[in-house]
């Protein structure tokens, strides 16, 4: 008995096993939080869309912005005031009906900069003052300083979506957890392991319940795209977002293996407060050195393009702007007006990157190109994924990887991550230049003129260089064929409550 003690107390540590799922997915990151207001990454926003529903959704197909809790809304003759109005059929998965201050409470958290959300630059163009109101319970009014036609797409983003004032209020800081958390959306959250997996069951008192599918989902938590790759091969998973880049020539093969562009580019990021960062003529020369087509060819390999803008190109209706040629040779030119002839001078500097396989191959290429074509040194610094964002947010880097994944169609999506004061920024880099040209387009009537004026922008950007583009994303999806509804688009959107799975 004595010698079974320590493989008894080995099985007790061990979490119950559970029944299995009817659909299991991979999460490359932990998520960061359930509260809608405090949510950051791509993992943390695909299971907030499965446990809350906002007023307006995206399409997955057309990307258009659907009938959520809102059924309609009307839209006041200057185009500044928009009236949601709510079906009355949506329920919190405890029952009790979601009502127009639900929203209020929530858009009212975002704004609030004790919150810390770091998407409240989405609600730039509210009015100052009264800007939300419910003057009933199934009524929703938001008023605007300037006409804004891609307010209802933006309306369906995460941060947007609702939540209950009473459970903020009893629980605070824990009102996130399984024990607590009310949602209102396809699923509600059954379990949540670190480091394990985030667990979903279909939530009975959604409006559309009868029309999910799926009773159960896992979410499993696999950092390591290689141990990704293996769970998906083995059938252990039914679809992982991303692959080993040295895998994906021959996973091309596949017919379960979907590659598409989407929305999002890749970036380098400078802290513009550092020497000798804040000046932009270094700034430029790292970013006219950088051999684009060798890294997307070599390491990303999953249907990147090279990108010198931000915007990609893939984005209907804009055209970014004319970018004089790059290389190497106008780069050392930068450089040593910058006062580092051949490098000469050039403090070694880090390269800050989250503590993945893929990031680091980047991270070291990088690192190895500037060193052939400018003499100055990077060294990569790998940080886990949540350090890596408390990093970067807090300016405690020199130079670091990013990446934005546009959330709605329209290029502003992309250029007011910089304007000054956005929480997506994290550069240190202000201009009230750019952030004037922003405020015109927002102000503008014309389609065309608004266009120019966000084009200007990003040349303006571009100039000052606290980004350097690397490459426009390409998407890597493994789907089992055992999974129906899935599809793939611009904003590598897929509701999970639209699945379904075959025997």
């Amino acid at each position: 008995m004595l010698l079974l003690t320590p493989i008894c107390a080995f099985l007790l540590g061990r979490p119950r096993p559970l029944p299995p799922a009817d659909l299991r997915f991979v999460l490359p990151f932990e998520n960061s939080t359930f509260d809608p207001a405090k949510a950051t990454t791509v993992s943390d926003g695909w299971l907030l869309a499965a446990l809350f529903e906002g007023l307006t959704r995206l399409d997955p197909i057309s990307l258009e912005p659907i009938p959520g809790v809102a059924r309609s809304f009307d839209l006041s003759e200057d185009g500044r005031t928009y009236s949601f109005h709510l079906s009355g059929e949506s329920r919190w998965s405890d029952g009790a009906p979601v009502t127009a201050d639900d929203f209020l409470h929530a858009w009212s958290r975002v704004l609030a900069p004790e919150t810390g959300c770091a998407f409240r630059n989405l609600l730039r163009d509210l009015e100052p003052n009264n800007a939300l109101s419910a003057p009933d319970p199934l009524t929703f009014v938001v008023r605007l300083r300037r006409p804004c036609s891609y307010f209802p797409s933006l309306a369906a983003h995460f941060c947007l979506l609702p939540v209950r004032r009473d459970l903020v209020e009893a629980h605070r800081d824990s009102w996130t957890r399984p024990d607590h958390l009310i949602s209102n959306g396809p699923y509600r959250l059954a379990l949540h392991r670190i480091r394990d997996r985030v667990r979903l069951v279909r939530n009975e008192h959604y409006a559309r319940a009868d029309q999910v599918a799926l009773g159960v989902i896992d979410a499993l938590v696999v950092e390591s795209p290689n141990t990704a790759l293996n769970l998906y091969l083995t059938g252990a998973v039914d679809w992982v977002n991303g692959a080993p880049p040295a895998a994906v020539p021959e996973l091309r093969k596949r017919p379960d293996v979907r590659i598409n562009p989407v929305l999002a580019t890749n970036f380098l990021r400078f802290n513009v407060t550092r020497p000798p960062l804040d000046d932009a003529r270094v700034r430029r020369a790292i970013g006219l050195a950088l051999d684009r087509q060798a890294l997307c060819e070599y390491v990303y390999r999953s249907g990147e393009v090279p990108a010198r803008a931000l915007v990609p190109p893939s984005l209907p209706g804009y055209a970014g702007p004319d970018l004089p040629e790059a290389g190497p040779e106008a780069a050392r030119r930068l450089l040593a007006e910058a006062g580092f002839p051949g490098g000469e001078g050039f403090p070694e500097m880090e390269l800050l990157h989250a503590a993945q396989d893929s990031a680091r191959n980047v991270a070291q290429a990088i690192a190895d190109g500037l060193r052939r074509r400018l003499s100055i040194r990077l060294r990569p610094v790998p940080q886990e994924f949540k350090v890596y964002i408390h990093s970067t947010q807090n300016l405690k880097y020199q130079i670091s990887l990013g990446m934005w994944i546009g959330d709605y169609l329209d290029p502003s999506t992309f250029l007011d991550l910089f304007r000054s004061g956005s929480g997506g920024n994290r550069t240190g880099w202000s201009h009230s230049g750019y952030d004037q040209l922003l405020l015109a387009a927002a102000g503008s009537l014309s389609s065309s003129g608004r266009m120019a004026l966000l084009k200007e922008a990003e040349s303006l950007l571009l100039e000052q260089g606290p980004i350097a583009p690397i490459c426009h994303r390409g998407q890597v999806n493994l789907v089992s064929p055992r999974v129906v509804g899935f599809t793939t688009n611009l904003l590598d959107l897929h509701p999970l409550d639209q699945l379904r799975t075959r025997p």
